[in-house]
């Protein structure tokens, strides 16, 4: 690779970092403008490599999933059991809460591709959460309730808990333990 192609590569790369860090701080609303400026590149720059402010954000987001998609794949491989998935994907959405509190609470305002890429990456964990909650079933039974209720209902709690973690003693907030206990308690019989 020349030397041309990899300084826009990086530079490509250092729009989307900010762009996150933008969304994380100021939300998905956020003007290009100062995208750049956190960037330190023209404003020109970002339309050069994303020629909607829309396709930037849909950029960002297909390097959040694939980040967290990866991590979590990880552990399937490895052969961790549903507690320890959960357990993983808190502390990577922990490692990002600014940015994972802002998707969840604007999601709603994105564009409707914005939000299939969202509706992708929930699939995805599903059929993560699938295989795992059926390996679980044959320890402790789980109440009849179907799929998606199950992965829902884990996306609710883990986002209410997120979202208002600041209503929590901060050893509440960080006990992912507990959190994860009380979704078995109310999917298991």
């Amino acid at each position: 690779m020349n030397k041309r192609i990899k300084q826009k590569e990086a530079t490509r790369q250092k729009i989307i970092a900010a762009a996150k860090h933008c969304y994380s701080e100021k939300g998905f609303q956020v003007a290009t403008k100062e995208i750049a400026l956190a960037a330190n590149v023209s404003h020109g720059s970002i339309f050069a490599h994303f020629p909607t402010a829309e396709l930037l954000c849909q950029e960002v987001l297909r390097h959040y999933f694939a980040d967290v998609g990866d991590s979590l794949d990880q552990c399937v491989r490895a052969g961790t059991d549903l507690p320890g998935y959960l357990s993983r994907w808190l502390e990577l959405v922990q490692e990002d809460q600014a940015f994972y509190r802002r998707l969840s609470s604007e999601s709603a305002l994105l564009s409707a591709d914005c939000q299939a890429k969202i509706m992708g990456f929930q699939g995805a964990i599903g059929v993560d959460m699938d295989d795992l909650l059926q390996s679980l079933n044959e320890e402790r039974p789980l109440k009849e309730l179907p799929l998606s209720f199950l992965v829902n209902t884990w996306l609710g709690i883990m986002q209410y808990h997120i979202q208002h973690q600041d209503w929590f003693s901060s050893e509440e907030a960080d006990d992912h333990k507990a959190l994860i206990s009380q979704y078995l308690l109310l999917i298991t019989k």
